[in-house]
């Protein structure tokens, strides 16, 4: 019974080693993680105080792509309603182009017909 009783506590144990080393790591990793945030936060910083233009500029850029990027979505919203709209005015009309080309072409077509029919009858009144 011992040897069970061993085999498990044996097995609870190692589960207990394997939790600690789980833990460790994920502290260690929190620990490394906040270290590496603190270390860019401040190089990020001794940059900006180094490079007060450059930091300026970049702001400034950020704070103008803030500001104007609704104003282009707006544009875009207004030149895609437009061209939506010229398209339903131009369509119509288009349509009609098309139309008018088929009406001519199938009267070009009844002309020719007409003709050919007309010259089979002469032929065959001059053969009679």
């Amino acid at each position: 019974m011992s040897s069970t009783w061993d085999q498990v506590e044996g097995i609870l144990d190692q589960a207990a080693d394997n939790k600690e080393q789980q833990y460790e790591q994920s502290y260690d990793n929190d620990v490394n993680n906040a270290s590496n945030s603190i270390d860019r936060y401040s190089n990020d910083a001794a940059q900006d105080l180094e490079h007060p233009v450059e930091t300026a500029e970049s702001g400034y850029e950020n704070v103008k792509g803030y500001v104007e990027r609704p104003f282009e979505e707006a544009k875009n919203a207004v030149e895609g309603y437009y061209d939506g709209a010229k398209g339903d005015v131009e369509r119509p009309f288009e349509d009609a182009g098309r139309d008018v080309d088929r009406y001519e072409q199938d009267a070009e077509n009844y002309k020719d017909q007409q003709e050919r029919g007309f010259a089979d009858d002469l032929n065959r009144d001059a053969n009679n």
